[in-house]
């Protein structure tokens, strides 16, 4: 199982705006026919304010659904969208152990 994680810190007063444009995001996942992943929003603790999670059987999967970001114009206005609310950006990729 392969897990990507990425994590987004808001600029100052954007948290909830980001919050909004990751489930949107989310949700255009889903319209493209893909995995639209888990949101987790930070309760507690240090670290991003927002992160999405999404599992992918295996890394060809992975590498399907980047290719499918890649080459979607919409993908493509949602990452602009997002770009303009965030200060940073960060994605880590894992291999999950049994």
């Amino acid at each position: 199982m392969i897990l990507e994680i990425t994590s987004y810190y808001p600029k100052q007063g954007q948290a909830d705006a980001v919050l909004a444009h990751r489930r949107a995001g989310c949700a255009l996942r889903a319209r493209m026919g893909l995995e639209p992943g888990q949101v987790l929003q930070l309760v507690e603790g240090e670290g991003a304010p927002v992160r999405w999670l999404c599992r992918y059987p295996d890394e060809a999967s992975l590498r399907a659904d980047l290719e499918a970001r890649r080459t979607s114009s919409a993908f493509k206005q949602q990452v602009a969208g997002m770009s303009a609310l965030i200060e940073r950006f960060e994605r880590s990729i894992y291999r999950q152990e049994d």
